[in-house]
């Protein structure tokens, strides 16, 4: 009866919960070092993100140190800068780790011409680009960035170096882990004991997939609610803004790239979906990023809010 069922709902409490709260330690343990992992070994970052081992220009790692200087950022050539196969750029560890950082830039910033882009191979489904059509000259506009652009990526990128943010990368899944297990502690008392039953594999189930998760992708571009709300929409997007607004207040000129950049980033995504029938790039709900379109405002705001500023 009801007796037997508060006895039952206790040995839950108190006899599984050590053994529990001990699976989970490791589970939490173990999702932190592996997210961490990559960042301290930098080598292993760049495998990981299929990142080959191809040393970017003498002049453009000079370059990219020269911006890490006038962000102040400590010891800038301890940033190992790599060309990346990839359409958009990367960075993890930091400059105060043994293995230094890791800058990934893509290849599109090598282009010194639209006609560099046309002539790059890029496909989109294994398919050839009719770069002379309409969506195809957009795209091979879009593709090319200007100095300010690409200074602007650069300087994105070490702001996450110079902020660290693989910490917050880091230990939020730990943390997402841990807090099932003590909400767990928390509402278990407080549910009826045939509730128990369910809540228990439940939160324990969840917590071994959010390990589970970051083992197998070490990313949180997958669509998952408690992915998107605790993580992308209160951590990811705040560091992401944060790596925008620190990008864009290093020169006037460096902003004006911002705006080229999600400026574009919309129109290539119009493309991407309208016309050439392909996936959209991954900005919005379910990304690590903010849409183009919110990032391309607080950077105009911070422009406005600068004019107003001078005399």
């Amino acid at each position: 009866g009801a007796s037997e069922s508060f006895y039952w709902a206790l040995y839950i409490t108190k006899s599984n919960m050590a053994r529990l709260g001990r699976i989970v330690a490791v589970a939490a343990v173990g999702t932190c070092c592996v997210a961490i992992f990559p960042h301290v070994v930098p080598k292993t970052f760049n495998i990981m993100l299929e990142m080959k081992d191809t040393p970017a220009p003498n002049e453009l790692e000079a370059h990219v140190h020269k911006i890490a200087t006038a962000m102040h950022l400590r010891n800038p050539e301890r940033i190992k800068v790599f060309i990346t196969s990839r359409f958009s750029c990367m960075s993890g560890g930091s400059t105060w780790l043994p293995g230094g950082a890791t800058l990934g830039l893509s290849r599109t910033l090598l282009f010194n011409s639209e006609d560099d882009v046309k002539n790059s191979g890029i496909t989109l489904h294994d398919k050839p680009v009719d770069w002379d059509s309409d969506s195809g000259a957009t795209l091979r506009y879009c593709l090319f960035q200007s100095t300010n652009h690409i200074n602007f990526c650069i300087a994105h990128e070490l702001a996450h170096i110079k902020s660290s943010d693989f910490i917050h990368y880091s230990l939020l899944p730990s943390a997402v882990i841990a807090a099932s297990y003590l909400t767990l502690i928390v509402a278990t008392p407080l549910l009826p004991a045939q509730l128990t039953r369910i809540a228990l594999p439940a939160v324990f189930s969840l917590g071994m997939i959010l390990y589970l998760h970051v083992q197998t992708t070490l990313s949180w571009s997958t669509v998952h609610p408690i992915d998107f709300y605790l993580l992308c929409a209160v951590v990811d997007f705040f560091v992401e803004h944060r790596a925008d607004r620190i990008a864009a207040q290093t020169h006037r000129s460096f902003a004006e790239g911002g705006i080229e950049m999600m400026t574009k980033g919309i129109r290539l995504n119009s493309i991407l979906d309208t016309e050439l029938g392909t996936s959209r790039l991954p900005f919005g709900i379910g990304s690590s990023h903010p849409t183009f379109s919110e990032r391309l405002c607080r950077i105009q705001e911070l422009i406005d809010i600068n004019k107003k500023r001078r005399p």
